[in-house]
């Protein structure tokens, strides 16, 4: 016979209507990202930053994963939008010419690097 407490198997979860977190804007990059976060959280509405970290380390993933994004709750959706100005429903980031110009070219020269280094590698198994 076991003796000590009862720890419940499945703990009840209430979800309380207008609390889902909904994408409010899309940034290029987190510093905007989080600058827009500060102006909410001024006026008091509490705002969270998504895929700022994916998106520092590989850059060019904002372009498929449509930048970094910032929610809301469903509740302050509609003062947070007015707040920071932007299309809520249907907003689709597109980055501009030159940041897709400056990815695309970094994942050329890393494409470059990668090559020259495979090939020197097997170059060089051979002297070893």
């Amino acid at each position: 016979m076991k003796t000590g407490k009862k720890i419940a198997e499945h703990p009840v979860k209430t979800k309380k209507p207008g609390n889902d977190l909904v994408t409010v804007a899309k940034y290029g990059n987190a510093m905007e990202a989080h600058l827009a976060s500060t102006k909410l959280q001024s006026r008091k509405i509490k705002s969270y930053v998504f895929d700022e970290n994916l998106i520092s380390l590989m850059p060019v993933y904002d372009i498929g994963l449509g930048g970094v994004r910032l929610k809301v709750k469903e509740n302050d959706l509609d003062k947070a939008s007015k707040l920071l100005g932007e299309k809520v429903r249907g907003s689709f980031w597109a980055p501009k010419p030159l940041v897709l110009a400056t990815h695309l070219f970094s994942a050329w020269v890393f494409g470059i690097f990668l090559t020259i280094a495979v090939l020197m590698f097997f170059w060089l198994k051979n002297y070893f």
